[in-house]
């Protein structure tokens, strides 16, 4: 599990309005005091696994961002992300777009609705993919 894995699921958010029990315990293991990766990254190919249109899609976001290694620039400001939780108190990811990527998580997942919420937190991201793609 990577930083790419997580941002291309969170755009993947974006595109529909998913309701899966799966969401919850990935929510869970983001907030947890130890990250569990391997149990973030079987949430998310078990939410994936359901829907082949959700997988294609994630895929193809997967590859826009490791084709771009400038992106993660792109992602919302720390204090946009005020209600996550603070990973600062728990063991640090190993970098820092992997603590904005994980708070990004937990604020996406934590709101009554994930697609508009998604969509919201990673506009300026997003705009910038599609500018990449052309």
């Amino acid at each position: 599990m990577n930083n790419i894995n997580l941002l291309s699921f969170l755009l993947t958010l974006q595109t529909q309005n998913i309701q899966h029990s799966a969401l919850i315990q990935l929510l869970s293991h983001l907030q947890s005091e130890n990250l569990d990766w391997s149990a973030i990254q079987g949430k998310i190919d078990m939410i994936l696994a359901e829907k082949a249109d959700l997988q294609t899609i994630y895929n193809q976001f997967k590859t826009q961002l490791e084709d771009n290694s400038n992106i993660l620039q792109h992602l919302p400001e720390q204090e946009t992300l005020d209600m996550a939780i603070t990973r600062s108190a728990l063991p640090t990811p190993p970098n820092k777009y992997s603590t904005e990527i994980t708070n990004l998580a937990v604020v996406i997942l934590r709101s009554e609705n994930p697609q508009q919420t998604a969509q919201q937190k990673l506009q300026s991201l997003s705009e910038q993919l599609n500018r990449d793609k052309k």
